[in-house]
């Protein structure tokens, strides 16, 4: 589908706009805090992560919640890899989520002095990046 995602600072709140007809399809708050990563799958789902502790897999085509994941704290940053969701959280873990599942399949303790505040992955899908409030880089590879 052709869409336009879009979310609120604030407020929770994932719109969905036809970029053709710029007609809104979806609007509904999804979260209780705000929404600090979004991101689409190739499975047609939309990802949401906020600082209400939790990520949510939405179906796009259907229009309605799979799954939500609880996370150990505020989600400020994330990412896609495949089938995977990997969050950046509040209390320095990494967590890694299962898009099919809805399983944490993993996690690590990113930084000992505060949040994970930003990560990537690499161009060949194999290593993920994260930094945060300690200031270190912390460098996971994918085997």
């Amino acid at each position: 589908q052709h869409l336009i995602m879009s979310c609120g600072i604030e407020d929770g709140v994932l719109c969905l706009h036809d970029m053709r007809t710029h007609d809104l399809i979806f609007c509904e708050q999804l979260h209780g805090g705000a929404i600090n990563f979004m991101a689409p799958t190739l499975s047609n789902y939309i990802v949401t992560a906020s600082a209400d502790k939790t990520l949510k897999v939405t179906d796009v085509l259907k229009m309605e919640t799979l799954h939500e994941l609880q996370t150990t704290d505020a989600v400020f940053c994330g990412e896609i890899v495949d089938n995977l969701a990997v969050a950046g959280c509040g209390d320095g873990n990494i967590l890694v989520f299962d898009l099919d599942t809805g399983e944490c399949l993993y996690g690590y303790g990113g930084s000992e002095k505060g949040g994970v505040r930003c990560m990537k992955v690499a161009e060949d899908r194999k290593r993920l990046v994260a930094g945060g409030d300690d200031g270190f880089a912390l460098a996971l590879h994918f085997g």
